[in-house]
């Protein structure tokens, strides 16, 4: 430990919060990118597809 005055487990209370953040940061771009790869799965198919022609109204 760099300072000795410092109890242990304040300092390692300090990281995990630290840690905890950046994993929150990280799970966040996660979710944004799968959201991102979902769209862009389903503009694919949607162009794959023939346009859907409406069917006569009953």
């Amino acid at each position: 430990m760099a300072n000795p005055e410092v109890p242990s487990d304040l300092v390692r209370a300090k990281k995990e919060k630290v840690m905890e953040s950046k994993f929150k940061k990280e799970k966040k771009q996660h979710v944004i990118q799968e959201k991102q790869r979902q769209q862009q799965k389903i503009e694919r198919s949607l162009k794959d597809k023939p346009p859907i022609t409406p069917k006569r109204p009953v």
